[in-house]
């Protein structure tokens, strides 16, 4: 059957999003060129590297990143002219990385965040509810008919942290989404003024390069995920605690005090407390020790608590979950046991690189296309191979001995930050705290660069005092495509869920609400529903989802009623479950549960599937026609059916 041609209304929307992401595009493809520009232009520097470390006072003033006594050396004092001048460097850091996320106070709570409120506010402020952890599973979605994946879809996290932080949001702002982002844009501050801090023990004490390092890391766009989007903290809490813990370490490293290692234990079992991944911190510290501590460096058993407090978090975490429950497979989560997991490791890995070196918007579901055609993945990753031994011969070539070791440890922070994300999805979200090493690597790749005039532009006067301004400023521009997405994809579910809100009022108890084609953005409408009624009983039966992934458009099918107690979607355009949101139902799995002819009971009705059709591309089992036979008439008192179409909820009116 034809597909429908789009009401007015759509097509503004799916323009202006494509005009964001062209943006976004554009705007790496800057970034990229910059990056490329240093690579090709440092071969002289690899070259000339076991020369003379001598270089022109002129050449000097190039680099932002001045030769300075480093963590193997004595410390500088502050006291120099040149010292006092660069004194407040850093509070111009924190406005510029506020500013930038300034449009996420103005997005709403979107798909996770309605689910985490919901177990916060359910656990409340008993400490033994919120160490119980807490539960994301199908049921949270639907008290209806689901599909065996979303049945078998149980994820159990301990997060007792995360939770508290929402719970106290909740009561300074209620259900006020601004007052919640407001929070995650003061932890990323947090984050970055920590980061200064580590920065500044690295760097022997400079507080422009700190302050410049920190800019970058906190404008990187990889942020957006986890700086705008609520669910985000989980990313934001463990690294505020690991970068304090960072900090205070490198400090008793280097003055030997007390207090100061006793803080860098206390946060780093804090860091526990929010997200599971604050396990990689003893390997941080490790790399830390190995390579940036300076000599005589403290005894490598002052880093065995580190690692006591990870066997204490695994038995606790243990004992709260019983055991170590890992998701089912699915787009999200690719088990080691799965057959292709080290063809979707080298996938992951290989688009991460691209993502993290050149700063490329290669993200889900990008990934898909490239698995479908090997070579063409090959070829990159051969490629991205080559890259990273040209960087690692660079940083192996430096003959600043401090500044090569310093490059080992960014490199070690990248691959240890990334190693608990191996078998997840490629997503932003997870790069956060490895970005930070990310950020040193750029440093020592562009310190070693610019002292031997590579590359040539820089040499002009007017790029020279360009550059410091521009490259941030072009990160800074990066992010306002993702955080226009964020903005409109959450406001545009959140107008929706408003809607269906309105349309129900205050649901009496035993309302049953039956939902026709619902949108992708409105999908966790139970917990919404549940967050705005606690204290009324009621069920929310998803009956279709929308196969489309933006709401508006024509009517997604026809509604047929044979009889007072059935109805019956035959879908117009595409089938239900094709394209992406298929693949987020199924992954690459067996679609033999929704062919023709299956029926799954239910205590009020009864769906069976009538009709299949082949889609995309390989094809794929999809949906074309669905039924459901009710107990009773569809009239009931105890029931109200709403239908998404031509972009707004209408009721249902039985005949």
């Amino acid at each position: 059957m034809k597909n429908r041609r789009p009401t007015k209304g759509s097509l503004p929307a799916v323009v202006f999003h494509r005009q964001l992401l062209l943006f976004h595009f554009s705007l790496s493809v800057v970034r990229f060129s910059f990056t490329v520009d240093v690579i090709l232009n440092g071969k002289c520097v690899v070259r000339r590297t076991f020369g003379s470390n001598e270089f022109p006072a002129e050449r000097r003033k190039l680099c932002l990143l001045d030769h300075h006594p480093g963590l193997t050396e004595s410390r500088g004092t502050d006291s120099s002219p040149a010292q006092q001048g660069t004194r407040w460097w850093f509070f111009w850091t924190l406005p510029i990385v506020a500013l930038a996320f300034a449009p996420t106070l103005f997005a709403g709570f979107l798909f996770d965040d309605y689910f985490n409120l919901l177990n916060a506010t359910e656990a409340g402020w008993s400490w033994s509810r919120l160490c119980h952890g807490f539960v994301i599973s199908g049921t949270l979605l639907n008290d209806g008919w689901q599909l065996p994946t979303f049945e078998a879809f149980v994820v159990r996290y301990f997060r007792p942290l995360f939770l508290a932080s929402l719970l106290a949001d909740h009561a300074l702002w209620g259900l006020h989404p601004w007052g919640y982002h407001l929070t995650n844009v003061l932890l990323h501050l947090g984050v970055v003024a920590a980061f200064y801090g580590v920065l500044r023990e690295l760097l022997g004490g400079q507080r422009r390069p700190a302050a410049y390092g920190a800019l970058l890391f906190g404008v990187i766009h990889f942020h957006v995920p986890a700086v705008g989007w609520l669910s985000g903290r989980t990313e934001l809490l463990p690294a505020l605690a690991m970068m304090i813990a960072l900090w205070s370490y490198l400090r008793f490293a280097r003055r030997g005090r007390w207090p100061e290692y006793a803080l860098s234990v206390a946060m780093s079992a804090i860091a526990f407390l929010a997200k599971e991944n604050a396990a990689i911190f003893p390997l941080i510290a490790l790399a830390a020790w190995l390579w940036v501590v300076s000599r005589p460096r403290p005894s490598f058993l002052w880093l065995l608590p580190y690692f006591a407090l990870v066997a204490v978090y695994g038995l606790w975490r243990c004992h709260i979950l019983g055991g170590f429950p890992l998701p089912p497979r699915s787009f999200y989560y690719h088990p080691p046991s799965e057959p292709g997991f080290i063809w979707w490791v080298l996938t992951k890995a290989t688009f991460l690189f691209y993502n993290l070196i050149f700063q490329l918007p290669l993200m889900f579901p990008a990934d898909l296309e490239i698995k479908r055609h090997p070579a063409v993945l090959i070829a990159m990753l051969l490629v991205a191979v080559a890259i990273a031994a040209w960087l690692f011969r660079l940083i192996r070539g430096n003959g600043n001995d401090e500044w090569r070791r310093r490059g080992y440890f960014a490199a070690a922070w990248i691959v240890i930050g990334l190693l608990p994300t191996a078998p997840l999805l490629i997503n932003g979200l997870y790069c956060y705290f490895p970005t930070a090493g990310l950020t040193l690597l750029f440093l020592a790749i562009w310190s070693r660069l610019i002292e031997r005039g590579r590359p040539r532009w820089l040499n002009r006067p007017r790029w020279r005092r360009a550059t410091p301004i521009l490259v941030p400023a072009l990160f800074a521009l990066g992010l306002q495509p993702g955080n226009m997405l964020l903005v409109l994809a959450s406001r545009t579910g959140q107008r929706l869920l408003d809607e269906v809100a309105a349309k129900v009022g205050e649901p009496a108890d035993g309302l049953r609400l039956y939902l026709v084609d619902l949108p992708a953005a409105t999908y966790p409408i139970k917990s919404d529903l549940k967050l705005r009624w606690p204290d009324r009983r009621f069920e929310v039966h998803i009956l279709s989802m929308s196969p489309y992934l933006l709401p508006g458009g024509p009517a997604v099918s026809r509604l047929d009623q044979p009889d007072a107690r059935t109805l019956r979607l035959t879908t117009l355009g595409r089938p239900y479950l094709s394209g992406l949101f298929g693949f987020i139902v199924f992954s690459d799995g067996p679609r033999d549960d929704i062919k023709a002819g299956k029926v799954w009971p239910s205590p009020y009705y009864r769906t069976a599937i009538t009709e299949n059709e082949l889609f995309g591309r390989p094809p794929r089992l999809c949906i074309r026609q669905i039924e459901f036979r009710f107990n009773e008439p569809l009239d009931s008192a105890d029931s109200l059916f709403l239908r998404f179409s031509d972009g707004r909820f209408e009721k249902i009116a039985p005949r």
